[in-house]
């Protein structure tokens, strides 16, 4: 793309051929990328969303329309700059889940797309078919999954290379992701600087200069809110910091006593996702005393489609090799169950069924002769906490196939039968619980920008 566009972030919109990209839906992008920097922005993003979700075959054209976001976010008279940078986001790293809790290995992710773009469609199935059968855990069977998906449509390879490609353009563009770190009025209002970070924390091969970056664009000290670090800032460090950064685990140590509990819980967060099984004992506590992840996830976290920062932050939290941190996960279940959208609920239960039962076997059902009496606290608490996920939820969350995959009853109906449930409901009630945050939000891009944080 021609990178001599002077003052017009849309030069050359109309040069791209987008009905060869996206052949039924190609002809309405140039008027909507036209209608993102007018009235009309809320609407032309979310129809941008629709077209290029990943892993449809929209998708290959996410990274020419990636490019003009960009152009226009660079622009500082831009309304809604923020709702802009949602979208690129949810282009740049369209499943989150697949990346946590082991961040994502550049180097490995770009040969995977360049034998994936040289080979023929039925090998390219074939293997990721036995990656997804070979699967060791969870987050490389949600990554094999999507690829398959991906790989679904006619030209799936290419939707594969999409995203690295998506990658690349962003990457080009961080100059412009580390000024919005800075000055009030991207730090205030409708923290442009937040939605900066959520998008940098996945771009390991620049840590070096993103890190320092963002460490240095709040300051603890300041009396101006709007001029202190934010949650979403320590969040990033966390996905990209060096655990040999001696300066890093400093700073963040000095934030766990900080009176903002939303910032002191997303830097405990980042030094378990950057220490892992060395994580300091002061970062393990501030976790373990938090009331409610669920609101505390999301004030730090990102969302993805249908994964809420709930959903994320309790796969997140798979960095943590501390066994406290591994049952507190197990305890929070009915609650990140109760007060999220139905969306992450798969994998939410997936991980905690890996937790408590080990890993899902597709030739071996680790829990198929298993009888709820005889299994251990942890294991009876996971199957608890799902049964009671309503029938709709159920549905739309995909827990059958979860369960199928450990062997356990695969039936709302038949795994409250499992776990007693329906007899515990018929037992006298138990005196009213405390009261409970608020009912979740909308989730992903349509829910950010109406009536989401």
């Amino acid at each position: 793309m021609d990178g001599n566009h002077g003052s017009d972030p849309l030069h050359d919109l109309d040069g791209v051929d987008w009905d060869a990209l996206v052949p039924e839906h190609g002809g309405r992008i140039p008027d909507l990328l036209r209608g993102v920097s007018g009235e009309r922005q809320e609407e032309a993003l979310v129809e941008l969303h629709g077209i290029l979700a990943f892993p449809g075959p929209g998708y290959v054209a996410a990274p020419a329309v990636v490019e003009f976001l960009m152009r226009m976010v660079a622009q500082e008279g831009l309304r809604g700059r923020h709702n802009v940078l949602n979208l690129v986001q949810e282009l740049a790293v369209p499943a989150m889940a697949d990346h946590l809790p082991v961040r994502r290995d550049s180097a490995l992710w770009r040969d995977e797309v360049a034998w994936a773009v040289g080979a023929d469609a039925g090998t390219l199935r074939e293997q990721y078919e036995g990656w997804l059968a070979e699967a060791p855990d969870e987050q490389r069977h949600r990554r094999m999954s999507g690829r398959l998906r991906a790989l679904s449509h006619d030209g799936g390879a290419a939707v594969l290379a999409a995203e690295l490609a998506v990658h690349d353009a962003v990457r080009e563009r961080l100059p412009v992701l580390l000024g919005l770190l800075e000055g009030k009025s991207n730090r205030g209002g409708d923290a442009v600087a937040e939605w900066a970070s959520y998008i940098l924390a996945w771009f390991p091969e620049d840590a070096d200069e993103i890190v320092p970056a963002i460490l240095s664009a709040g300051d603890p000290l300041a009396a101006d809110t709007d001029l202190r670090p934010l949650p979403a800032e320590m969040w990033a460090v966390g996905m990209l910091a060096d655990p040999a950064d001696v300066t890093v685990t400093v700073q963040l140590g000095q934030l766990l006593v900080d009176s903002d509990e939303d910032l002191s819980f997303a830097a405990a967060l980042a030094l378990g996702q950057i220490h892992g099984s060395a994580a300091p004992e002061q970062a393990i506590a501030r976790l373990l005393n938090a009331a409610y992840w669920e609101d505390q996830f999301g004030v730090c976290l990102p969302q993805s489609g249908g994964m809420e920062p709930a959903h994320l932050g309790m796969l997140a939290l798979g960095a943590v090799d501390d066994e406290e941190v591994q049952r507190a996960k197990i305890h929070r279940l009915p609650r990140v169950f109760a007060y999220t959208g139905a969306g992450g609920h798969g994998a939410v239960a997936a991980d905690a069924l890996e937790l408590a039962f080990g890993p899902r076997v597709l030739d071996r059902a680790p829990a198929k002769d298993g009888d709820f009496d005889g299994y251990d606290q942890d294991r009876r608490d996971v199957l608890t906490a799902i049964a009671d996920i309503g029938e709709q939820e159920w549905q739309e969350g995909g827990l059958t196939e979860v369960l199928r995959a450990w062997g356990l009853p695969e039936e709302r109906t038949a795994l409250r039968a499992f776990t007693g449930a329906d007899a515990e409901a018929d037992a006298p009630a138990e005196p009213e619980a405390p009261a409970a945050p608020a009912a979740a939000e909308p989730g992903g891009l349509l829910g950010r920008l109406f009536g989401g944080r």
